[in-house]
């Protein structure tokens, strides 16, 4: 995505602690989910602003990653249905920028289907959106399992 973000003159940084374990997780899911949060930031960020991904350990055998911007934010009013199908809020519903409403949405069910969570985090300005993963447990035997269980169909693409 580095492309997007030359033409868009928006800096884009990654950033993964050297702790941070590897993740159980379908690496196309994944990638997906990835790839729309960082669509969502690039799109919504004016030139010279920034959009960065940070990789960490969480607590308890999670990895949590965070994609954050320096755009224009989302409203107050819209924050607790950014993850509804569908839904584009404020005066972005007629920015030609914005999409159908389904990218969130989609990010929210791959996550889940992992076991992880994600939330829109408050912030002063911009945008941040958390997600967490479950660390790959080498150790482990049988199906990957999570805090509710890893749903291996949705995981799998059936």
């Amino acid at each position: 995505m580095r492309g997007q973000a030359d033409a868009a003159e928006v800096r884009l940084t990654c950033s993964v602690e050297p702790a941070t374990p590897a993740v159980r997780a379908n690496p196309e899911k994944l990638q997906r989910v990835l790839f729309n949060l960082i669509d969502n930031a690039l799109r919504h960020t004016p030139s010279d602003g920034s959009v960065s991904i940070e990789a960490s350990a969480g607590d308890g055998g999670w990895v949590e990653v965070t994609v954050s911007d320096t755009g224009e934010g989302i409203a107050e009013a819209d924050r607790a249905r950014v993850f509804e199908p569908f839904f584009r809020g404020g005066p972005a519903t007629s920015c030609p920028r914005n999409g159908a409403g389904l990218g969130l949405p989609i990010c929210r069910a791959i996550v889940q289907a992992h076991g992880g969570e994600i939330e829109l985090v408050d912030t002063p300005s911009g945008s941040r959106v958390r997600f967490t993963v479950p660390a790959f447990d080498a150790s482990a035997t049988g199906p990957a399992t999570s805090r509710e269980g890893l749903r291996r169909d949705a995981v799998n693409g059936s």
